[in-house]
């Protein structure tokens, strides 16, 4: 049994083609802190390409993805989810319960199908 929450994951991820790069650590800029956080986890062309849909994601280009913005997101790939149903995904996702899903919290999402440490997506 899938949630509405895995079907949106899968319908988000991007099909993965390795290349044995790992990302490298960067500078000082937000962008290098976040290499950072996810060096050996998610290798460098993912990470680039994860970026990229979270850029287009963050709709008001605040750096975060909040509940209205997935509703959209969500609504343009043909899925129509409850306000509660949205809440519990964005509460799935984010690590660190501030309300919206960061960049980090977006590429361990896309790159696992589901929140690091996250304990509700069990089969």
């Amino acid at each position: 049994h899938t949630s509405p929450f895995n079907d949106s994951v899968e319908l988000l991820k991007p099909v993965k083609q390795p290349s044995g790069r790992k990302v490298s650590i960067g500078g000082a800029s937000s962008r290098g802190a976040e290499a950072s956080a996810l060096a050996g986890e998610i290798e460098n062309d993912e990470l680039t390409l994860y970026r990229r849909m979270f850029t287009m994601f963050d709709l008001n280009d605040d750096g975060n993805i909040d509940v209205t913005e997935l509703y959209e997101i969500l609504r343009s790939l043909g899925v129509n989810l409850s306000e509660a149903e949205l809440r519990k995904m964005l509460k799935e996702v984010d690590g660190d319960n501030n309300g919206t899903i960061e960049f980090p919290e977006f590429a361990r999402l896309m790159k696992y199908g589901r929140a690091a440490g996250s304990h509700a997506s069990k089969e």
